[in-house]
């Protein structure tokens, strides 16, 4: 599907359009800025979007298609590369904002083709940044007339507020965990940290490179990036560092948590082995009597009518004196 969004530079007006303004031989002149944005393109409109621009390399489009051609789950990593007609942009927002209880998440590639007066975003999956601009725009018009530059920083900085939902059930989740750690450790409680653990990682290597690309555009890479929005830039950058510091607070939470499963669990174990340590030490010494008893030999005891009850007796002074024994010294 193709949404069109364009308003007069500087104005502060924004007009809806439909994919009929790429298929109008009459484009609009310099004077407007235009966001086009394809969100799961058909084939025919994305060859209507590519000769609408009409100077994308091949390289550009090869990577915009990435997910097209190698599955849902393949993404073009993060990155930055100026050409002569435009700025190509890639970052890696999530698909929806939250997190599987295992850890797992959806990331999804958003490709965007920056120029003096157009903004093209390109992405196969629902972005959260992309359609929370798409409705600030439509209340507040004035966005889109301020540049396609600032588009682009709009669009990687709702993207990058994409991740916060996550961050803070990840937070919460591992609280939830250190609980049930204390309190009832199981083994799934083990593998979901290790997941968490997994996903970590995985997000931390994602948002580590889109650091390193908006510090390229902060850095005037482009010569498309205002100095303006060069510094709003720089508050996207702020929020990534600040979200990584946070990942890996809480990698380090995880490692300690796997720890304290790993003393708990032990503690456990020998807490078990302590109680049946003692109940053994408890029954031997009575398996030892009925195993005397138990002989196949004339014993005196066994002429005495009160032989067999004093067996018995033997037997629970033993049990009672060893359990109150153990009781006495702390060991069970």
């Amino acid at each position: 599907m193709i949404h069109v969004f364009l308003a007069k530079k500087g104005g502060n007006d924004c007009a809806i359009a439909s994919r009929a303004l790429l298929e109008d031989p009459e484009r609009p002149d310099q004077s407007w800025v235009i966001w086009i944005d394809l969100d799961h393109p058909t084939e025919e409109e994305e060859e209507l979007a590519l000769q609408w621009l009409g100077f994308l390399h091949p390289l550009t489009v090869e990577d915009i298609r990435m997910p097209k051609r190698l599955g849902d789950t393949a993404t073009h990593l993060p990155k930055v590369e100026d050409f002569e007609e435009y700025t190509f942009v890639v970052t890696n927002p999530l698909r929806e904002a939250n997190i599987s209880d295992s850890g797992d998440f959806r990331l999804s590639q958003l490709s965007c083709v920056l120029t003096d007066r157009v903004l093209l975003t390109w992405h196969y999956h629902p972005v959260v940044g992309v359609d929370a601009l798409k409705m600030q725009v439509t209340r507040h018009g004035a966005m889109v007339g301020r540049g396609p530059d600032h588009l682009l920083q709009k669009v990687i900085d709702e993207s990058v507020e994409g991740y916060i939902p996550v961050i803070d059930k990840i937070e919460d989740d591992l609280d939830n965990l250190e609980e049930t750690i204390f309190h009832r450790p199981e083994p799934r409680t083990l593998e979901r940290l290790m997941s968490y653990k997994r996903g970590i990682q995985n997000l931390r290597r994602t948002m580590q490179h889109e650091r390193d690309t908006v510090s390229r555009l902060i850095r005037g890479e482009s010569r498309r990036i205002s100095e303006t929005d060069t510094t709003q830039f720089r508050d996207v950058h702020d929020h990534l560092l600040r979200y990584l510091e946070v990942l890996e607070t809480n990698r380090e939470m995880i490692s300690d948590l796997v720890q304290i499963y790993l003393a708990c669990d032990s503690q456990r174990l020998n807490e078990v082995m302590r109680v049946l340590t003692g109940l053994s030490t408890i029954v031997l010494p009575m398996g030892l009597i009925t195993g005397i008893y138990g002989m196949n030999v004339k014993m005196p005891e066994t002429e005495w009518d009160y032989g067999y009850p004093m067996v018995l007796l033997m037997l629970a002074v033993i049990a009672v004196g060893g359990y109150f024994f153990l009781r006495w010294r702390k060991w069970l």
